[in-house]
């Protein structure tokens, strides 16, 4: 595989180390034809998201947690709603591009595509299986891995990516798993998955067989049981039938008896026919008789609730008059109170009067009061400001009188300087000192003065003020005693015109008064109306109710004569015909067709059990020859099943891949020393072990690197080195890993990929890590490699070094410069 351009949009590692959201790269103009190309950068620039892209896997494989694309998500890693990684490569020489759209405005979605070029047109992948590159991610995966193998073989071998695992951390399982793919065991292992399948296809199939035959139990004892419940079943039919024909005739007896009893009830039946028509007659009388009495106890009711609903009434008045009569009362109570406050209504309307002239006056004192305050409170802070300003003038006048007198003892040494009238004088300093304060004394002069006249103003204007505040005595107590005053008459004004405002109200209670008197005069007289009504109605309810019970005794007399008379004439007919006999006799008929029918209804069912055990018992006999079948099969699939199993377990992890995972071992070495030797020197000899040696002193599984030491002549794990010397001993495994790759499986990438490995190795060892890398490109026959290294020394022993760090200044030029 071999990097052509490459284009990104919408990188977070580019946006942040370039200041852009796309970058492309012309891979095949900038490496040329060179060997190591190397990516170079400040930290930060956008080379490690350039390195990780090199490949067409969905994943970065320095920020992924596993190679495994299912396990990564590139949105983490973007920035634009729609970002866009365009990658085109050569690998066994085809061209392929690779195409991935992530959209992240709203749902996330990604579309993967893979086109190989053909005829100068790039068209869909598609695989010999007929998988087709539809956009989907699982069939861009799935092509990727058929080209390319799968990512753990690729990122283990060819690409070194950051923060990768250092091969001596692989557990047993996971070298095998990358073994399979080295060594192309890929077949066995379809093979392995394939005996697998076949062997739970006949586990699943015997476990059917087993249930079935655990279903069947003890069939010989069974058949024996239906076969004796069988003959019982033939004896309960037979006992049945013979019941069945002695049901039959005690129903035909029974029908004889009720034929015969039939026929002497038809002989009596015109004495049974006057019997009924007495009867119908005596039934009419009662029932003529009771409605009659029925009608005349309904009026009696309607005249006993006539009274009652006339005493309901009559309360109800009286309820009512006795409210009326207490709101009345109240309402009486509350027109006295009114009139007796007639005298203090009319005196209060005069008093209201006069305190409207008495509010006049107050407020005129209270804002007399508050303007004289006002004018003493203004001069009291006049007053304030003129005894600051005083007070910062004197400090004024006090450093103005020093000043000058500093001036004059400066200006005395004019006559005192030993220089003076010599050849010195010119550069005297002191005597041009005492000449400057000689100008400057009259200026010092002035301003005491001036500060003296403005000191007796303030003086004037301050004692004048203090005079008149002292006129004005104490205002603010004048001026509360003003409002107390005003308060006080406004409160008292307001009590006596609410009191003088109920003049109206005296006319309304008199007015009221003779209402109340005529309206307790009417409840008086309705209730004496409705008293007259009550006694009047009971009279006449009571003579109604006296003359009902009188034509209720009459009506009762006449009809129990009548009704006399009709059971005489009852009396005298001939003895009814007994009809007890015949509900007796078929009664007797109805019993004996139930004991018939379920005789009959027995005899069905035994029929049915009978033939219900014969079927049984021949399905039974049945079933036990397809049990001897059934047996036959479950030994013939055990045996197979053993066999399968054994296939399986053969070529499976732990039987011909951990054999070749064994043979391989010793050819890694020998690649793995021969990059030693050539690059670092006969110092370190590595070899592999597949087996370890547990706490038991027995062997297992497993995959250990040990380190042969020339210098101390000792070996030990590479797990245990110094971090220098793992990097080092790890990088060389790791290549010869790839060499193995190229060797064994026939699949051969043609470019190394390596990021940052070479941090914690000093400057020695980073040019012996140099040569291994043109070591491995001669012995693999790789075309390139690209790398990144923080080192500039090593960075200058490339073939080329792109500098990632340039394409933040423009997004077309690229920067590149071949080294010697």
């Amino acid at each position: 595989m071999i990097p052509e351009t490459l284009r990104l949009k919408g990188f977070a590692g580019i946006r942040a180390g370039l200041g852009r959201d796309e970058l492309a790269l012309d891979l095949a103009q900038l490496a040329g034809d060179a060997q190591l190309v190397a990516l170079s950068g400040p930290n930060g620039a956008g080379k490690t998201t350039v390195m990780d892209n090199l490949q067409p896997y969905r994943l970065l494989p320095s920020r992924a947690s596993s190679f495994s694309p299912a396990g990564f998500s590139f949105y983490e890693h973007l920035v634009l709603p729609e970002s866009v990684k365009e990658f085109v490569w050569r690998h066994d020489g085809r061209r392929y591009r690779s195409t991935l759209v992530f959209r992240m405005n709203g749902r996330r979605k990604t579309e993967a595509y893979l086109h190989v070029e053909e005829n100068a047109q790039w068209v869909p992948v598609k695989l010999a299986d007929g998988t087709l590159s539809d956009g989907r991610a699982e069939t861009y995966d799935a092509c990727v891995e058929t080209l390319l193998g799968n990512p753990e073989t690729f990122f283990t071998s060819v690409f070194a990516a950051q923060n990768r695992r250092p091969l001596s951390s692989y557990t047993a399982g996971e070298i095998k798993e990358l073994m399979v793919e080295l060594l192309g065991l890929a077949q066995i292992r379809q093979a392995c998955e394939k005996a697998s399948a076949v062997a739970r296809l006949l586990r699943t199939t015997l476990d059917e067989r087993r249930r079935a035959l655990s279903g069947f139990g003890d069939l010989d004892q069974r058949i024996g049981a239906l076969q004796q419940a069988l003959a019982r079943s033939t004896q309960d039919v037979a006992r049945i039938t013979q019941r069945k024909a002695a049901a039959q005739a005690g129903v035909e007896r029974a029908h004889e008896s009720v034929v015969q009893l039939g026929a002497e009830h038809d002989a009596n039946r015109g004495v049974e026919e006057r019997r009924a028509a007495t009867n119908r007659r005596l039934a009419d009388a009662r029932e003529a008789l009771a409605k009659a009495l029925s009608t005349l106890g309904q009026d009696r009711e309607r005249e006993q609730a006539r009274v009652a609903q006339l005493a309901a009434e009559l309360r109800e008045a009286g309820e009512l008059a006795e409210q009326h009569r207490t709101a009345l009362a109240g309402r009486r109570k509350e027109a006295n109170a009114v009139l007796a406050k007639k005298e203090a209504i009319a005196a209060a309307i005069e008093q209201a009067k006069s305190m409207g002239e008495a509010e006049e006056r107050l407020r005129a004192a209270l804002e007399a009061a508050q303007a004289k305050h006002q004018a003493r409170e203004e001069q009291s802070r006049a007053l304030a400001v003129l005894r600051t300003e005083a007070d910062g003038l004197r400090r004024q006048a006090g450093d103005a009188a020093l000043r000058a007198a500093g001036l004059r003892q400066r200006f005395g040494l004019t006559d005192a300087v030993p220089c003076r009238g010599t050849e010195l004088q010119p550069r005297c300093e002191l005597l041009t000192d005492a000449r400057d304060a000689r100008v400057m004394l009259p200026s010092a002069d002035a301003e005491v003065r001036r500060i003296g006249a403005r000191l007796e103003v303030i003086g004037a204007e301050t004692g004048r003020l203090e005079i008149a505040i002292d006129a004005h005595g104490d205002t603010a107590r004048g001026l509360r005693v003003a409002q107390g005053e005003l308060r006080t008459l406004t409160e008292e004004r307001r009590r006596v015109e609410a009191l003088a405002a109920l003049r109206a109200s005296l006319q309304q209670a008199e007015q009221r008064l003779a209402e109340y008197t005529a309206a307790e005069e009417e409840i008086k007289l309705s209730i004496k109306a409705a008293t007259e009504r009550f006694a009047r109605e009971s009279e006449r309810a009571a003579a109604n109710i006296a003359a009902i019970d009188q034509l209720c005794k009459e009506q009762a007399d006449t009809g129990q004569a009548s009704i006399r008379l009709i059971e005489a004439e009852l009396a005298a007919l001939p003895p009814a015909f007994d009809a007890n006999r015949i509900a007796t006799a078929e009664a007797g008929l109805r019993s004996a067709r139930a004991q018939l029918h379920a005789e009959d209804s027995a005899y069905v069912a035994a029929n049915k059990q009978e033939a219900a055990l014969q079927a049984e018992l021949d399905e039974l006999r049945t079933r036990a020859s397809a049990i001897a079948k059934t047996r036959s099969e479950v030994s013939r699939i055990e045996g197979e099943l053993g066999w399968w199993n054994l296939l399986a377990k053969a070529l499976g992890n732990d039987g011909v891949i951990a054999l070749c995972v064994d043979d391989a071992g010793p050819e890694l070495a020998r690649l793995t020393n021969e990059l030693l030797l050539a690059c670092y020197g006969p110092r370190f000899t590595v070899s592999i072990r597949t087996q370890v040696e547990t706490v038991k002193k027995e062997l297992r599984e497993g995959f250990d690197v040990m380190v042969f030491d020339a210098e101390t002549g000792q070996a030990k794990s590479v797990a245990v080195m110094s971090g220098g010397e793992r990097i080092f001993i790890n990088e060389a495994l790791t290549r010869a890993i790839a060499l193995y790759l190229t060797r064994s499986s026939g699949r051969r990438y043609e470019t190394l990929f390596c990021d940052e490995a070479d941090g914690a190795l000093d400057s020695e060892r980073k040019r012996m890590f140099m040569q291994m890398k043109r070591e491995v490109l001669r012995l693999g026959g790789y075309t390139r490699e690209f790398f990144v290294s923080q080192t500039p020394e090593l960075t200058q022993m490339a073939d080329v070094v792109i500098d990632v760090g340039a394409f933040s200044k423009s997004s077309i030029t690229t920067s590149a410069h071949a080294v010697a």
